[in-house]
């Protein structure tokens, strides 16, 4: 059909005359307000196409999008589904009444006993909770004559003995606190197995710095007692003073002023799950080079009051220590925060690796050898007086033998060591689930 043809079918308004999409397109016309009656004002026939494609652009437009809402509304109907299914799954693993917040036990302080320090130099303090972990969703302690100072913070740390994991952790400012209960609320109450939890607490700050811990009552079980997390005796032949809670760790939070929120933890990404290190197996940190390195005092240690492994750099040569890391086999990545701690040091290179053994983590140190898969190295870092940087390691394959994780030091420019307080800080370990 010519252009002359179409023209005198819309002027005549035959829609007898017109094939359906023809039709459509003046129905089109005339929902949009535009007369194609003949006369002087009538549109020219360009204009009539301009505005017909213009109008069936908008409704496919519309079309589409009405198809691509339904297709997002679909997904999120299969997310709030399969989040349902977990929320049910959840409830039947909680305990009767976990929805909510109940009093499992408590262990008031008694002001007959004097309470347990944390100070300058001080160990820390470990006890095991006397608790299933099954529902636990809040911990309160009783802090008694703090004497806080600027950049104090208590540290926190709730691990499962079985393995040595690290479920939460608190950083409390001391100057947040005051005489009274405290409570440690978790990310989210806990399910599935029923494991031993510990609770282990250090106090980073400088001299004249103090919080004490009360007591409660006597406890016949050691295991119970609180303890010197460094050398595993007894602090005392009681317990913390404190109580535990089980049901909604969120509603706990919401529902107090002297309530903590767990630190957030690092969102696990392409099936790794980043965790702290537990401070058990930080304590265990121990010298390798000694036959090597000769010092008056232990180089490598930890240091509780710091919260962080101290690993002091020889005047030639290097300090390494290792320290174990859980024994799952699953561990894929570690990383550290580093620092030297005084003015007046040279600078210092610090490194770390994942090795099966001291030999093979000492030649990668050395660079005669090159990582092997199930190998991590980090390379080593330059780090000036005061200053900081960050380190990790990673292996490509995690291999049938658990890997130790060691930490290394040396002089810049050897031959002045003096005043090298370099320390390991933040070590974090990423595991494969």
């Amino acid at each position: 059909m010519s252009l002359q043809q179409l023209d005198e079918m819309l002027a005549e308004r035959r829609p007898d005359s017109l094939s359906p999409r023809q039709a459509a397109g003046v129905a089109v016309l005339d929902q949009a307000g535009i007369s194609v009656t003949t006369g002087a004002e009538q549109p020219d026939l360009a204009t009539l196409a301009g505005i017909y494609l213009e109008q069936t652009n908008r409704l496919r437009a519309s079309a589409q999008g009405r198809v691509a809402a339904l297709r997002r509304l679909t997904r999120l109907r299969r997310t709030n589904e399969e989040l349902q299914n977990c929320f049910y799954a959840l409830e039947r693993r909680f305990p009767p009444g976990a929805r909510d917040l109940a009093e499992v036990f408590a262990d008031e302080p008694l002001a007959s006993k004097a309470g347990l320090n944390l100070g300058w130099s001080s160990h820390g303090l470990a006890q095991a909770l006397p608790v299933s972990s099954s529902g636990v969703s809040a911990i309160e302690l009783h802090l008694r004559d703090i004497r806080g100072g600027a950049g104090a913070m208590l540290h926190v740390h709730l691990a499962s003995l079985e393995d040595h994991r690290v479920i939460d952790r608190w950083t409390i400012p001391l100057d947040r606190v005051v005489d009274g209960w405290i409570m440690c609320c978790l990310t989210r109450a806990l399910v599935g197995p029923t494991r031993t939890l510990e609770l282990r607490l250090d106090l980073e700050c400088d001299a004249d710095v103090n919080v004490g811990l009360s007591l409660g009552r006597s406890q016949t079980f050691k295991v119970f007692q609180a303890r010197n997390p460094v050398s595993n005796l007894p602090a005392a032949d009681t317990g913390l003073a404190m109580r535990v809670w089980c049901g909604d760790a969120h509603s706990a939070y919401g529902g107090r002023a002297n309530a903590f929120i767990a630190d957030r933890p690092v969102p696990a990404q392409r099936g790794i799950r980043s965790e702290p290190l537990s401070p058990t197996l930080l304590a265990q940190v121990s010298h390798v080079t000694a036959h090597e390195v000769n010092f008056d005092f232990d180089p490598v240690t930890w240091i509780p009051y710091r919260v962080a492994i101290a690993c002091h750099p020889p005047a030639y040569g290097m300090t390494m220590g290792v320290l174990p890391l859980p024994t799952d086999n699953r561990v894929t990545s570690v990383s550290a925060d580093v620092e030297v701690g005084n003015e007046k040091s040279k600078p210092v290179e610090f490194a770390i690796v994942l090795a099966e053994d001291g030999e093979s983590a000492r030649a990668l140190l050395l660079k005669t050898a090159e990582p092997t898969p199930q190998q991590g190295f980090s390379g080593w870092l330059e780090v000036a007086a005061t200053g900081t940087g960050q380190l990790s390691a990673a292996v490509a394959k995690v291999g049938a033998k658990p890997a130790k994780l060691f930490v290394a030091t040396r002089m810049r420019i050897p031959g002045n060591q003096n005043f090298a307080w370099a320390r390991f800080r933040k070590l974090t370990i990423g595991t494969a689930w």
